[in-house]
């Protein structure tokens, strides 16, 4: 278990499980700063240990850019050049023998100014938020369901196709070190946080595991992020997956005003 006690009026609390793998590719990190406060998961993928490489790498690199940006720049279209920056960095991983490693991770990020809240995303790790009763995922899952899901809309996908290419709807089509990544969330204006509020940033072995009224219900339970965290521990380890993934998530409270 990993806490930041409460600074900037932030109660923030992180827990990573291996699962039934044979290496932990999860990483995340958070610091709180007298300005702000951020928090970063990633999940990595690639043979031997370039998935445990790559989401080190990403979330350091984030992390490190992010302790520098200036809260009264345009987020938006910085996250726009660190996603380009963070590909291309994570695309450009070496072997020992020079060869390219082929890593790649997801990554999710909150940046807090005081009340004021930015988010960005790559790849299929998410974001969920919940205030008083009110809860939802903020972030989108890039992969290849989201991309049948619009050409449905657009009426580009007949349904029989439709259903049968939604056997490979999880592989991404966006995540760091794809090399041409270009799809991402994040905010263009700040989204302002209020006195009670939750944030939940978790890897897709968390959701994949847990139903969403599971994650729901347990973010909305009382008590400190590090007992919200433990419980999620224990409802993943309850359901005792023959293939359970890494699961990583940080839980984030809003204390003060």
């Amino acid at each position: 278990m990993y806490t930041l006690k409460m600074q900037n009026g932030i109660s923030l609390s992180a827990l990573s499980i291996k699962g039934k793998r044979e290496q932990q590719q999860d990483y995340y990190t958070s610091i709180q700063l007298p300005d702000r406060t951020i928090a970063i998961v990633c999940d990595g993928m690639g043979g031997l240990n370039g998935g445990s490489v790559a989401s080190r790498r990403a979330a350091e690199m984030l992390l490190n850019d992010l302790q520098m940006v200036d809260e009264n720049q345009n987020m938006y279209e910085f996250f726009q050049m660190e996603l380009e920056r963070l590909d291309d960095e994570i695309y450009s991983l070496k072997n020992p023998d020079g060869t390219r490693m082929g890593a790649g991770t997801t990554l999710v990020s909150v940046l807090m100014f005081g009340n004021k809240l930015y988010w960005f995303s790559v790849g299929d790790s998410k974001l969920y938020y919940k205030r008083d009763q009110d809860f939802c995922c903020v972030t989108r899952e890039h992969n290849y369901s989201m991309r049948l899901e619009e050409l449905r809309q657009n009426d580009c996908i007949d349904e029989k196709k439709y259903i049968e290419e939604q056997k490979k709807g999880e592989q991404l089509i966006s995540y760091l070190g794809l090399g041409m990544a270009e799809i991402f969330d994040g905010n263009y204006s700040p989204f302002i946080m209020q006195k009670g509020d939750r944030i939940l940033l978790c890897t897709d072995g968390l959701y994949r595991t847990l139903s969403e009224s599971d994650i729901q219900s347990i973010l909305q339970q009382n008590g400190s992020t590090e007992r919200i965290c433990k419980m999620y521990e224990n409802a993943v380890l309850a359901k005792d997956k023959m293939n359970q993934d890494n699961a990583t998530w940080v839980v984030i409270h809003k204390i003060g005003d």
